[in-house]
Order: C-alpha cells, then sequence, then structure tokens
C-alpha cells in the first residue's frame, strides 16, 4: 500500500477503493502502472488452494464431466424416439367382401341369423385390424369367422360376420343406416391397441336396416294383428266376390290396413284403407273382381317369413299393414287364410260368375307403323322413344260380340298406370271378330308383348277374358320400328322365339 497522501487511491486485497488520495497532482503513468498490486483470478484461485486441488483429482473431474455428457446424451435420444401420443379413434376403410361370385351382400341364413362378408382395412401405416363384431338395433349377438383361406395383406382383415336378430329392441322402430357399425380392434406399429364402433358405408348399412327391420316388424305384426272372422259375399251381376275381413289389433300402436291392389290370377283384388286404434277391432273389406273366365281361380295367399327362412302360401288373401309409429311407412304383411267353408263359397261363387263361358282366341294378323302419333292417342309421361304400331287383331269366338281393350285396370289407371292399347270393338261373324287397334311401345328397351282385355258378350250376358298377344307378326313390326334393339333382348320377355 501507498504512504498517505501520495497522490494514489488506498485499495484493499480485491482492488476496492478504501480511501480517497489526499493530493490531486496527476501522477505519471509509469508510477500508476508499477505501483498497481490488483490479484488476477488465477492468482486468487492459486491462493486459495482450489488449482491445486485439480490439479491433483484431474482424472476424477474428467470422468464426471463424461458422464454428464453421457446422461445429456441419452435423455435426448428417448425425447426424438419416445412413441406420439397413441389416437384412440379408429381409422380403417370397411368394404363388402367381394367373394368370386360377387358382392356378398346380407344373407338371411334362416333361423333368425343372418350373414354377410366384410374386408377391414387399416389406413394408418404399419397398423393391423380385427373384426369383433357387428353392433346395431335388433341385433343381440354377433360372431365372427375370419377368412383363413383368404390372404389379407398391409393389416387387412377378412371375416365373415353373422348376427342373432333380438326382435324385441325398441330402436327398431326409428333405426336407419348411422345406427349399423363394425365393431374393430387397431393395432398400431408401436403395438398399441385401439377398438370402437366403426360406422358402415350407407350401402351395406342400408341393408341391415332391412334385413333386421323386416322380418321383426313382420314377426311382430303376425303376432299382434290377427284376423278373427272372414264372410264371403258374392254379386253375379257386377262379377265381384267380397271378403269382409275382421282384424283384432292387439298390438300397442294403432294400424292402418288395406289389400294389396293388382291383378292375381284371375280375379283384380281391390279395396279400401281401414284405420284401427290400438285394442280395437276394425273391418276390412277386400273385393275380388272377375277379369279372367277363361281360368277362373284365386292364387293363393302368401305366408310371410317370420325370421325362420321360410315362406309358404296357403287359400286366402293378403293384407297390407302400416304401423302408426313407423313414421317412413315401413309396413307389413299379414295372411288372413280362409277355412274350408270360404274357400267352397270363392270355388262356387268364381264358377256361377264364369258358367257358360264363350270360347275365345285372339291373335294378330297384320302389324306394322302406326299412322298416328303415341304422343295424341296414349299418356306417353314424356317417353321420347315411344313409338306406335298398329296391328289387326282377330278373335275367333262362339260369343256374338267383342270389346278389345287394354289389360290395364280401372283401379290401376286411377292410381298413374299407362294405357298402351286403343279400345276397338267388332261384331262377330262367322265366328270371327276383327279389330284395328293401336300399341305404344318403346325403343328404350324390350317391353313385353301386350296384355288386352277381351270382354265376350252372348244375349244379356258377358264375360271377361284376358289374351296376350304375343305374335310373330307383331315381334317383327315392333323390331322394325326399333332397329337398336338386338334379337337376344328380345329373349325371356315373352315373345316367340322363333
Amino acid at each position: 500500500m501507498g504512504d498517505i497522501g501520495d497522490g494514489r487511491l488506498e485499495l484493499d486485497e480485491l482492488g476496492s477503493v478504501i480511501d480517497h488520495a489526499s493530493s490531486l497532482d496527476t501522477p505519471r503513468p509509469v508510477e500508476l502502472l508499477e505501483g498497481n498490486d490488483t490479484t488476477t483470478w488465477g492468482e486468487r484461485l492459486q491462493a486459495s488452494g482450489v488449482t491445486p486441488w485439480l490439479r491433483r483429482h484431474r482424472v476424477a473431474v474428467a470422468a464426471g464431466a463424461a458422464a454428464v455428457l453421457l446422461l445429456g446424451a441419452v435423455g435426448t435420444t428417448w425425447v426424438r424416439t419416445r412413441p406420439p401420443e397413441q389416437n384412440t379413434a379408429v381409422d380403417v376403410l370397411i368394404t363388402d367382401f367381394i367373394a368370386d361370385n360377387g358382392p356378398s351382400g346380407v344373407v338371411d341364413t334362416g333361423s333368425g341369423t343372418l350373414e354377410s362378408s366384410y374386408r377391414v382395412t387399416p389406413q394408418r401405416s404399419g397398423a393391423t385390424v380385427r373384426i369383433l363384431g357387428l353392433v346395431g338395433p335388433g341385433i343381440r349377438a354377433s360372431k365372427v369367422r375370419p377368412h383363413s383361406d383368404t390372404a389379407a395383406e398391409d393389416g387387412t382383415s377378412i371375416a365373415d360376420v353373422a348376427v342373432v336378430l333380438g326382435c324385441d329392441d325398441p330402436a327398431l322402430v326409428t333405426a336407419s343406416p348411422k345406427d349399423f357399425r363394425l365393431q374393430v380392434e387397431e393395432t398400431d406399429v408401436y403395438g398399441r391397441t385401439t377398438s370402437g364402433p366403426v360406422e358402415l358405408p350407407l350401402d351395406i348399412a342400408s341393408q341391415w336396416v332391412d334385413y333386421t327391420r323386416s322380418p321383426c316388424i313382420q314377426q311382430q305384426t303376425s303376432e299382434f294383428i290377427v284376423p278373427t272372422k272372414v264372410v264371403i259375399d258374392g254379386s253375379l251381376p257386377t262379377r265381384t266376390i267380397t271378403a269382409t275381413v275382421t282384424v283384432h289389433n292387439g298390438s300397442n300402436h294403432d294400424v292402418t290396413l288395406s289389400p294389396p291392389q293388382g291383378q292375381q290370377s284371375s280375379v283384380f283384388v281391390a279395396g279400401g284403407i281401414t284405420a284401427i286404434a290400438q285394442g280395437d277391432d276394425g273391418v276390412v273389406p277386400v273385393t275380388l273382381r272377375m277379369s279372367d273366365c277363361s281360368n277362373p281361380r284365386l292364387d293363393e295367399a302368401y305366408v310371410p317369413d317370420t325370421g325362420q327362412g321360410r315362406s309358404t302360401t296357403t287359400p286366402g288373401v293378403n293384407l297390407l299393414v302400416t304401423r302408426s309409429d313407423l313414421a317412413d311407412g315401413f309396413g307389413a304383411t299379414i295372411v288372413v287364410p280362409f277355412a274350408a267353408d270360404a274357400r267352397a263359397e270363392v270355388r262356387s261363387l268364381l264358377a256361377q260368375i264364369c258358367r257358360d263361358v264363350p270360347v275365345a282366341a285372339a291373335s294378330v294378323v297384320i302389324a306394322g307403323s302406326s299412322p298416328v302419333d303415341p304422343a295424341t292417342e296414349f299418356t306417353t309421361n314424356g317417353d321420347p322413344s315411344l313409338v306406335g304400331l298398329r296391328m289387326t287383331v282377330d278373335v275367333t269366338t262362339t260369343a256374338q260380340r267383342v270389346v278389345l281393350s287394354d289389360g290395364v285396370a280401372p283401379e290401376d289407371v286411377a292410381n298413374g298406370a299407362v294405357v298402351t292399347v286403343s279400345t276397338a270393338g267388332s261384331r262377330v261373324t262367322q265366328g270371327r271378330a276383327r279389330m284395328v287397334v293401336d300399341w305404344a311401345t318403346t325403343c328404350g328397351g324390350v317391353i313385353s308383348p301386350p296384355t288386352v282385355q277381351l270382354e265376350l258378350t252372348s244375349g244379356s250376358r258377358s264375360w271377361p277374358v284376358r289374351a296376350v298377344l304375343a305374335d310373330a307378326h307383331l315381334l317383327a313390326a315392333y323390331r322394325v320400328a326399333c332397329p337398336a334393339l338386338q334379337g337376344g333382348d328380345f329373349e325371356g320377355m315373352g315373345w316367340p322365339t322363333s
């Protein structure tokens, strides 16, 4: 340290100022440099003993530093290679498995069991999938049978899925395609597994709606909507038979019933709509109008399949049932069986209506293009490919007069059916009536030969007879009018083959 009053600052051992110089004289630079006794950090570490200790333990210090570096490297590697957070949503593509005979679809195997086949393909790289089953309204249980004989690549799963129906499921009432899902398990590339229901494609799911609702609703309808009485009556002047059916609605919803309108064998079935509240009885009239006395008979009623894989027929009629709780109008069919006495009554009335029917046979003798535009004579529904053919029809008969008209029933015409054959009548001369009529057909595709209604009259009585004009003359005219139609197009459509 310098003496007091020598013009320099007083410093401690760390170089801090502890006093001020007593003189303001400016010292010479050489004196400042030569008199600076401030210590460096190296000198301080040396003086404190740290540097000598490090020199004596340099190996241990180096090893410790290496360990610190290694731990840092390992931690960095683990952060970089650890699996990403698992995505628990199953990501797959579902398709209907296509076998040798095409898409499998949904198959009713009987006894309340339905089956279909699916291909499920994972959409994440390296993932594999497994089909666990099918869930949805009306499905009580499902069982999966993998296709062991079909090679599956890229983690794909191919399997048959069989389900057992549970028709007591109330969700069937409002079932929609989105309610049916395939239960799938997915394992990612890190071996982690997740599972869940996956929506089926719309076309596949729609099949499940039909195949579950139809047998189940049919089963419920057949069980609770029950015909209890059938009364048969007939009217010879109007050539009709009326079956008055009493039905009990034992279900827990209101229903409406009506006969399926249309031609059935030799009679045309018609009738109105009857509403029956739950727990009540109602009367459904079914009208059977004779339309073909050449073969007077009533088709047997169809006995619907209720999920057992079987359907039969029985003497009687069918009724269509629509439930009030089914907003989409989905319905079912019940059978009204005719007991022995009712069957005997129907047969007797058919025989009386058609008693002494004249013999009649119709054939086309000339056919060609019609000079009349079919659009001016018929309801064409805007079909641009419509063509008109004119034909001369001979009816050989024992009747006295014949009227030929389209075979479409008036009830069907009232509901939008199209008349395609014009009407003509003729007296019978020497056992033959000749008439010229027009037929409207289309070149957009082959149409079956026209069915016509013949009204035969002798004296005060008349009889209905139906005939099909499948003649070579008409076929030839049809092919000339529509040259784009090939010969093979007419096969299986009722036309003559030679």
